[in-house]
């Protein structure tokens, strides 16, 4: 009986599927979206705004990080610091050492985690795609970081893509679902990807703002010449993403 509910879970699936499909090629009027996928490429996503891309000088434009994000992120990397300062001022100022070494070390401890994190975060919003119309390339790479940062936490998922090789933009749309204390909410995110040639895929920002994602994807699309393909008029439910 488990095994009968499983293939009609299954089918259930590839019949919304199809119907989500056929609606996105009803949209996007053009034959080569049909050789590409249009399942998200990340799970979740943001209610909010959190990238948007700006001109940050003579041909080149960045995907930077919105407020709320920036002050996430500089959080750790400020009470860290904070508290480590006042630790060693403790140390400064105390005449007895010995009662103090144990809080001390504690502390320090837990100041240094919260640095640690602190880079994390930092080089995490930071490593956004870059265009640099002079190269010719849409690039990922991360900040500089220390050198023992790097060592425990070595960067991945970077790239440097020609404008030649990318085919369109896409924008698809998540219906997504968040719990908190009282009760449950949905909200839509939505994704803007590169499509390459090769037909690979690859993410460039995810967020819940629609109108900043559209607009995005027109400078986009008219820096590297090629089409987008904006499904975001059909959000895919979350349950639909995954496979049973």
């Amino acid at each position: 009986m488990f095994k009968k509910f499983i293939n009609r879970a299954r089918q259930q699936r590839r019949e919304a599927l199809n119907e989500y499909y056929n609606k996105i090629y009803a949209t996007v009027n053009d034959e080569a979206a049909r050789d590409v996928r249009w399942l998200p490429l990340a799970e979740g996503g943001s209610s909010g705004m959190t990238y948007a891309l700006k001109k940050s000088g003579p041909g080149h434009y960045r995907f930077e990080p919105g407020w709320f994000l920036k002050i996430l992120a500089h959080t750790p990397l400020f009470l860290g610091s904070a508290l480590l300062v006042r630790q060693l001022y403790r140390l400064a100022v105390a005449e007895d050492l010995t009662s103090l070494w144990g809080a001390v070390a504690f502390w320090g401890a837990v100041a240094l985690v919260l640095i640690v994190v602190g880079l994390f975060s930092l080089r995490h919003i930071y490593s956004a795609p870059t265009v640099e119309l002079t190269r010719g390339q849409i690039s990922r790479k991360h900040m500089p970081m220390p050198a023992f940062f790097e060592r425990l936490f070595p960067g991945k998922n970077y790239y440097r893509i020609s404008f030649d090789d990318v085919l369109a933009l896409q924008i698809l749309a998540e219906r997504c679902s968040s719990q908190d204390d009282s009760s449950a909410r949905t909200f839509i995110s939505y994704e803007l990807i590169l499509v390459l040639k090769k037909r690979k895929r690859v993410l460039l920002v995810d967020h819940g703002n629609l109108e900043v994602i559209q607009s995005d994807a027109r400078t986009l699309s008219s820096l590297l010449g090629v089409p987008v393909w904006d499904g975001s008029a059909h959000p895919l439910e979350s349950l639909l993403v995954r496979p049973f």
